[in-house]
């Protein structure tokens, strides 16, 4: 019974152990914009501004803006789409979404935190497709996580935007077996200890 006990809590303390490399905790809000344009701000001035399509659960966020203006302009040209981000300073973050061109010249950029995330430029006709770009770090307790778009002309569609903490690494089978034959190898011993 005791060692049963001791198994257990050697599991408890392997599963905890590997638990902060596995968590990732989402903090961007209304990712799919299934809820509109709630916890985002867009320029709704530019030419073609960001709109909020779509029906569940096929729902996205779609600019038509035509120019190099939409991406390169003043503030008041951009198509810009932002949400401000409670992060931690010094933390690393996954941002990943799904975007689709027309076919159409097209751009889209993501910042994060004032650094150029992605670039997309002119990626054809591929339907939704997803990005991921890992290991962007903060640099204080507020991130903004900012697309701006341009599509010549047409519309473009982008949805499942997430931003998750956490490492990006997932622990190699390597990693495991070393902790499984860690975990064994305690066993063993504490056997040995209550079996005498």
């Amino acid at each position: 019974m005791r060692l049963l006990k001791v198994a257990a809590g050697l599991l408890t303390f392997a599963i905890a152990s590997i638990a902060p490399a596995l968590a990732h905790a989402q903090i961007v809000t209304n990712g799919n914009f299934a809820s509109g344009s709630a916890g985002w701000t867009y320029n709704p001035s530019s030419d073609h501004p960001w709109t909020f399509d779509g029906s569940a659960p096929n729902t996205y966020a779609s600019t038509g803006c035509v120019g190099a203006q939409c991406i390169t302009g003043t503030m008041a040209q951009q198509a810009y789409l932002y949400q401000d981000l409670t992060t931690v300073a010094g933390d690393t973050y996954t941002l990943s979404f799904e975007f689709a061109g027309d076919g159409n010249a097209m751009e889209l950029q993501a910042w994060f935190g004032g650094t150029l995330a992605e670039d997309l430029v002119n990626i054809g006709d591929t339907g939704l497709e997803e990005y991921v770009i890992p290991d962007l770090v903060a640099t204080s307790t507020t991130t903004e996580l900012e697309f701006l778009g341009r599509q010549d002309p047409g519309y473009d569609e982008l949805t499942d935007v997430s931003v998750t903490t956490g490492s990006s690494v997932t622990p190699e089978p390597g990693t495991l077996g070393l902790l499984g034959t860690g975990v064994l190898g305690l066993l063993g011993f504490a056997r040995r200890k209550f079996s005498v």
